[in-house]
């Protein structure tokens, strides 16, 4: 067991005698006991295991042995923590019990839903083309294209960079596509959205001033006049 249930008032009324040393050696035995739900050593091996230092500490053990456990083979039971255990390891039980029931409703719920939705799909009409109707049902249209916008952790892909290397040779890529990146992440509204963010770098670069061009006047906001027709 994981945790054990103290009754207060029976604690107290069975143990008001104790001593405070008497007490601790108890609860460290009901703590041992509850945990291995087996019986516990008795003589030196109780000593040891819970750490008597010096004789008071090994006759408190001795007597609250005396008072609250009974010795048998195996070693040393507690009439009151066994019926404890047992209460607990009935209700685990239940409570599995419980819990199987209820995932197989779920999984018979789940199941007749599939089994109703089949038959849903199973009844319906066939609209296919035949020599009756010629026509026959019409293709499934694509979705359009919904536009994005760059994400702030952008990074240019190799095979945009290698692009850029060949079509703008005059241009530092890496540079560019910083200005790329800090422009689009910047921009707002719908004009900040592209469907299709390759086509617009290949603009970008073609339109990016180059080293002997820096004092044209160009600028990426320039680039966007027609780039945001991508």
């Amino acid at each position: 067991m994981n945790f054990f249930k103290l009754y207060i008032g029976d604690y107290q009324r069975d143990t008001a005698h104790l001593s405070v040393t008497e007490h601790g050696a108890y609860l460290l035995m009901l703590q041992h006991y509850y945990a291995t739900e087996k019986p516990l050593p008795t003589g030196k091996a109780l000593h040891r295991m819970l750490r008597a230092q010096d004789k008071a500490e090994r006759e408190a053990i001795d007597a609250v042995v005396v008072q609250f456990w009974t010795v048998t083979d195996a070693g040393l039971v507690n009439g009151r923590a066994d019926a404890e255990i047992t209460k607990a390891g009935a209700q685990a039980e239940t409570n599995r019990a419980i819990a199987q029931a209820r995932e197989e409703r779920r999984k018979a719920a789940r199941e007749q839903h599939e089994q109703s939705t089949n038959r849903a799909t199973n009844d319906q009409p066939n609209h296919s083309q035949t020599p009756d109707s010629p026509k026959g049902d019409k293709p499934p249209q694509e979705r359009p294209r919904r536009a994005s916008r760059l994400p702030a952790d952008w990074a240019l892909p190799a095979d945009w960079r290698d692009w850029a290397k060949r079509e703008r040779p005059d241009l530092d890529p890496a540079r560019v596509a910083d200005r790329f990146r800090d422009f689009w992440v910047a921009k707002a509204g719908r004009d900040g959205a592209k469907l299709d963010w390759a086509a617009t770098w290949r603009n970008w670069v073609r339109a990016e001033a180059g080293t002997a061009g820096r004092g044209s006047g160009q600028s990426a906001v320039q680039s966007d006049v027609w780039a945001t027709a991508v």
